[in-house]
């Protein structure tokens, strides 16, 4: 916009200079030789052609400015109307949906919410026989459990509480909706090669979760189901 008024300034300045040279230029001419002078054709179509090649400038300057600033009327209507629909329960919820469809292209997910920092603990209410606590590292907003038996499976926990990215390799996992407990839906990445383990991942109002584990998925299921937050 800045742009375009100093552009519109140095324009009238230039016209208003050249008319003037052109006046000072003919001032004391005697009017009986200007009578006289002959403009040739070429010269008339030229001065023409560079009339409307101006009008057409000036036009085309003016449709671009109202152009932009419905565009951008345009964007702020989307935004304010996007933030009122977000209002309603129905609307986050397929716009989560839709969210997860992109990055399950390349099997990405991505927490951009930064949750309580209230310090909790982690609980597992369910372990399969012969499971042990392997190892347990705790800091301010993670926590990450892992449980192992002596067949050489593994089951690890992570909960965190700040922003994080999941990537899975896509050629190796079918994704599936699963139900964890009332209204709280999680996604279970099951794998389809043995070389690679089974992931379930989902996020309630304390943080978000991922198990990971070469377990069968509806033993997996079962764990998330059973892991208790304390506060």
């Amino acid at each position: 916009m800045q742009n375009d008024i100093e552009s519109n300034i140095w324009e009238c300045l230039l016209k208003s200079a050249v008319i003037e040279n052109s006046l000072n230029e003919i001032r004391g001419y005697p009017q009986e030789e200007i009578d006289k002078l002959v403009i040739p054709e070429q010269y008339d179509r030229k001065m023409l052609r560079l009339v409307k090649q101006s009008k057409f400038k000036d036009i085309r300057n003016t449709v671009f400015r109202y152009l932009k600033r419905m565009v951008a009327i345009i964007i702020i209507l989307l935004g304010v109307s996007f933030a009122v629909f977000l209002q309603f329960e129905e609307v986050r919820a397929a716009c989560k949906r839709a969210i997860i469809q992109f990055y399950e292209k390349f099997i990405q997910v991505d927490y951009m919410v930064t949750f309580s920092d209230k310090n909790v603990d982690l609980e597992l209410g369910y372990i399969p026989d012969g499971f042990y606590l392997a190892e347990k590292s705790v800091n301010d907003w993670r926590i990450s459990l892992r449980y192992e038996n002596d067949a050489g499976d593994i089951i690890d926990i992570f909960f965190s509480k700040q922003m994080h990215t999941l990537q899975l390799d896509t050629e190796h996992y079918k994704i599936e909706d699963i139900q964890i407990i009332n209204e709280i839906q999680g996604k279970l990445f099951e794998s389809l090669d043995n070389q690679f383990n089974n992931y379930i991942i989902f996020d309630d109002e304390e943080g978000y979760y991922v198990l990971e584990s070469s377990l069968a998925t509806d033993e997996m299921i079962k764990i998330v189901k059973n892991i208790k937050i304390l506060k």
